[in-house]
């Protein structure tokens, strides 16, 4: 047993955000789970899209050597377009941007304030092989925590599945209640469902260890925070130092009078 996880979840929550460098709005902190994000068809072609990119990978194990050895890959847009198929990819980005846009709805800020700090296609399989003499199965993602306290720039996070999952196979996530002191909710992968969710520590989380099969997913993690930096922007447009920051002042000017009204207030 981990010790440190333990001690993370008897470590007494207190109110707010951290939300380093970002704005999120504290009543939009939650767990929301949508199901039908992508019809079937998006979802086979995306996942064909996957399998292809890992057997390429697969073959050319100095690319990604870790993968085998760890039962995992994760696809991110360079290897997509690199070693995918154009439509293949077209459907990734089209499909990240959906997702984009669940997110700022869920989180209750403008579309243009939510930028993708990480985004990947995910494979883990059952680790089976990688067991001790004991017989005891390693897996890394049965790893305790919350997204942002990995990285700061994690202010909302989420994942869509693309493959089912039970608690026969394992791969389900859990989310903590640090009031009660007890795992609060399981949610179950479904293909085509999505779980979004603040990445504070009132959504401490685990996956389940993968027991059997394979697990496709694709995990996303997004900062929240305005495209304009008002204190920078005064600098530029009213007191100038240099041409540098006169230019910032016209570009993001240029940024502000071209983004719909919605985007804005």
């Amino acid at each position: 047993k981990r010790r440190f996880d333990g001690e993370l979840l008897d470590l007494e929550l207190t109110s707010g955000r951290v939300c380093h460098n970002g704005v999120c709005p504290e009543d939009a902190c939650g767990l929301t789970v949508l199901d039908g994000v992508i019809p079937k068809q998006e979802i086979e072609d995306l996942l064909e899209h996957a399998k292809s990119i890992e057997e390429k990978l697969r073959e050319h194990p100095d690319v990604n050597a870790q993968s085998k050895r760890k039962q995992k890959i994760d696809i991110d847009l360079h290897l997509s377009a690199q070693r995918g198929q154009p439509a293949g990819h077209i459907l990734f980005v089209y499909v990240l941007e959906k997702l984009r846009r669940l997110v700022a709805l869920a989180a209750g800020v403008p579309l243009t304030w939510v930028h993708f700090a990480s985004h990947f296609l995910s494979l883990v399989e059952s680790p089976n092989a990688t067991s001790n003499d004991e017989g005891e199965v390693y897996n890394h993602t049965h790893t305790i925590h919350c997204d942002e306290s990995s990285f700061d720039r994690f202010h909302f996070s989420g994942v869509l599945w693309l493959t089912l999952q039970s608690d026969e196979t394992g791969g389900e996530v859990q989310f903590w209640d640090g009031d009660k002191g007890e795992w609060r909710r399981t949610v179950q992968p479904l293909p085509g469902r999505a779980a979004l969710f603040s990445s504070g520590w009132e959504n401490i989380h685990r996956v389940i260890p993968l027991r059997h099969g394979v697990r496709w997913s694709l995990p996303l993690f997004a900062s929240l925070r305005p495209p304009l930096n008002a204190t920078r922007l005064t600098k530029g447009c009213v007191f100038p130092s240099g041409s540098k920051q006169w230019q910032y002042c016209e570009d993001r000017l240029q940024q502000l009078f071209s983004v719909p009204d919605e985007d804005l207030f």
